[in-house]
């Protein structure tokens, strides 16, 4: 069900996706409990679809507790849980909140680096957003630093 979620979060159904998320976020938690991988990522989409509506007030507290719950289950270099700290820092980055995001973006993206390798989609993902992060910061000599971490394959958004 939390596939069929993130299908209408990706086709801007939003309302759809919501609903989808808690019935699928509820049954996890009942089934499988409040620790299982599987509640976990739910708790990271439901939280990505809110913020992705601006709704960071309701998307925070899913983070920070999928977060919490990941490290101390799965520890803090498990993939999901980068995922979410990834999230979180671009959560508070859409806030203006940079003090608070840069270490979970640092963290996560030197754990993506360390664990995925510096060729795979997310950790290019994560290269791409701390170039974007200190840009939107004004701190473009941080950003530089990253952008030279970019693979020579082409990884860089414009």
């Amino acid at each position: 069900m939390s596939t069929l979620a993130r299908l209408y979060t990706a086709q801007s159904r939003y309302v759809e996706a919501e609903e989808l998320y808690l019935k699928t976020l509820e049954a996890q938690r009942q089934m499988l409990g409040e620790e299982h991988l599987h509640t976990l990522r739910s708790m990271n989409g439901l939280a990505q679809l809110y913020t992705q509506q601006a709704r960071y007030e309701k998307a925070e507290p899913l983070f920070t507790k999928a977060l919490e719950i990941g490290r101390s289950v799965l520890g803090a270099a498990h993939p999901q849980i980068l995922t979410s700290m990834h999230s979180l820092a671009i959560l508070y980055k859409e806030q203006g909140r940079y003090d608070e995001a840069e270490p979970l973006l640092i963290e996560a993206t030197k754990g993506r680096l360390l664990k995925l390798g510096d060729t795979h989609p997310h950790t290019s993902e994560s290269l791409n957003n701390m170039i974007e992060f200190y840009e939107a910061w004004g701190k473009p000599e941080q950003a530089k630093e990253w952008r030279a971490k970019l693979p020579q394959t082409g990884a860089e958004v414009e």
